[in-house]
């Protein structure tokens, strides 16, 4: 692969930096050898754009580390990068400075709706959209994903059917979808918002992946399709996967409804927080002005990784089903085929091929004998993943 002048090939030892990701592989098998790679938790096993670290250095030289609130030219960057990468024309005032998007989601369901109401999700999906309404103490009501010719849609009547319940005020939405890495078409989002604006159902929309759309694939930001789905909306966005600074806990909020983002800050500052992390400000910036190149080339790594695994499961593992790799950086492989419980299948991959990855059953039961792959990774790290499974075999 053509990285140009960046280095997507030595391998950063995160053993001891307190690394989640790292940290629980070594809790999963403390026997793990040297030189295993986990291929689970969405951050990147890639070194950092050298023009995001030259420019915190720089910025670190000038700076004083104070109280420290989003400026105009904060905000300009933002809705910049947002007209240039998705045509998405965003007010600077519609923008919510928080420190992250799961925070986001918990804000979402804590201010807008009551502790009796019902929350709609569609699993399989990223599990915090779950504990967002189960922690809050709301009734999660799950519509899944169906597949159908071997793609993962929505279910619109079910749909509908949940959000004509009188308990029912907003939904909890993916796009593009993790884990199953799903991009949604214009028009599946327009029937999608029509049903929340013939219901009176708030979206919330993480879409925190909206960088990552694979070559033969554009992401819809659900806001731009209509303004009247705006006016009902929160999308949740952040430079954090995209440009891997996710313990810069920086995250921006997209809400055109003054009434909404009025209530949104109000619960934001009744939990003792305000604005963002200083150096997250600064990251934001300097990677929407200047990492473009180095975004366009990580996208394509991972869209080649995606095409390595694709390959490597039909030649050796055909019964496995590889989902379409649409958008993100994670790919949905379908193990069912092997009949085994999800506890089996997770010793096989920990215990017997040394694959750290993150287990469907996470993402709800609809996820039970699936697992999601990380790609964003130097090539060589997943074909050595690879070659450990055939090396395994099969449970």
């Amino acid at each position: 692969m053509e990285s140009g002048p960046y280095d997507f090939e030595t391998l950063v030892d995160r053993s001891a930096s307190g690394s989640v990701k790292w940290n629980l592989m070594r809790d999963a098998d403390p026997d793990a050898p040297p030189g295993i790679v986990p291929l689970s938790i969405g951050d990147m096993e890639l070194r950092t754009a050298p023009e995001l670290l030259d420019g915190l250095k720089d910025y670190l030289d000038t700076t004083i580390l104070g109280y420290t609130a989003p400026t105009a030219e904060d905000r300009r960057v933002v809705v910049d990068w947002f007209e240039r990468r998705h045509g998405w024309a965003v007010d600077p005032d519609w923008l919510v400075g928080i420190d992250g998007v799961v925070p986001g989601l918990y804000l979402a369901v804590q201010a807008l709706t009551k502790p009796d109401a019902g929350v709609i999700y569609m699993p399989p999906v990223y599990h915090p959209i779950y504990l967002a309404i189960h922690d809050s103490g709301r009734t999660p009501i799950a519509v899944p994903l169906v597949i159908h010719n071997g793609e993962y849609e929505m279910d619109f009547d079910a749909l509908e059917a949940a959000m004509a319940r009188p308990e029912v005020s907003i939904i909890l939405f993916c796009s593009p979808h993790n884990p199953v890495s799903r991009i949604w078409r214009r028009d599946e989002l327009t029937k999608l918002g029509e049903l929340c604006q013939k219901h009176g159902v708030i979206m919330v929309s993480d879409e925190i992946h909206m960088d990552f759309a694979m070559p033969g694939h554009r992401h819809v930001v659900y806001s731009q399709i209509d303004p009247s789905f705006a006016d009902h909306a929160v999308i949740c966005t952040a430079p954090s996967k995209t440009f891997n600074i996710a313990g810069l806990q920086t995250s921006n909020l997209v809400i055109s409804n003054h009434e909404l983002r009025h209530r949104i800050v109000h619960t934001y500052r009744s939990t003792g927080r305000h604005g963002v992390n200083q150096l997250g400000l600064a990251a934001c910036r300097l990677a929407y002005e200047r990492c473009d190149d180095w975004l366009d080339a990580v996208t394509r790594l991972i869209y080649d990784n995606g095409l390595m695994l694709l390959e490597f499961m039909a030649e050796n593992y055909p019964e496995v089903v590889v989902h379409d790799h649409q958008g993100t950086y994670f790919i949905w492989l379908d193990f069912r085929a092997w009949g085994k419980t999800p506890q089996e299948l997770e010793r096989f991959m920990v215990k017997g091929a040394r694959l750290f990855l993150d287990e469907g059953y996470i993402f709800g039961t609809e996820g039970e004998g699936f697992e999601r792959f990380n790609l964003a990774c130097p090539s060589w790290v997943l074909r050595d993943a690879l070659d450990r499974l055939l090396l395994a075999g099969r449970p």
